[in-house]
């Protein structure tokens, strides 16, 4: 058995997006928590390879793996819950959806063989390698939303 890869469908709740992205933007500055969260996850069975935001209302996608033997069921509480993606706010929500890896057939193997992952990592990452950004996004959210210092 090899780790699960899960994709995640977030929706945010009414009037909540700017507040969420208040929060992540100062989560993911220099000295934020951010890298230490990251590792904790880590740790605790569960990666984020790729966020990818659609709007800055939403929707954003998600790409994650989960360690070999967490439950679909332990991955939703996670993603749910205080070490998840709401940063304790409640600003999300959502669908979580297992990816078949019988159905991706060869080119999902490929990518779990040869596409590095923290979960498979023999030796321990650096905080660094380990960190995920959204730098560039801050440049083309709409007015209001803009709220890294500059």
């Amino acid at each position: 058995m090899a780790s699960t890869l899960f994709h995640v469908h977030h929706e945010f709740r009414a009037g909540k997006a700017q507040q969420w992205w208040k929060t992540a933007q100062a989560a993911m500055a220099a000295g934020g928590g951010w890298n230490e969260a990251v590792a904790n996850n880590l740790k605790a069975g569960f990666y984020n390879h790729a966020c990818c935001p659609i709007g800055a209302e939403g929707p954003a996608y998600c790409i994650w793996e989960v360690r070999e033997g967490i439950s679909a069921d332990a991955f939703r509480e996670f993603i749910d819950g205080p070490n998840g993606v709401n940063f304790r706010l409640g600003v999300w929500m959502n669908i979580c959806k297992e990816s078949n890896r019988e159905l991706a057939g060869v080119r999902q193997q490929f990518m779990a063989q040869h596409r590095p992952s923290p979960l498979r990592h023999e030796q321990p990452l650096s905080p660094a390698a380990l960190s995920i950004s959204i730098g560039g996004l801050g440049n083309d959210l709409p007015d209001g939303y803009n709220i890294s210092s500059r």
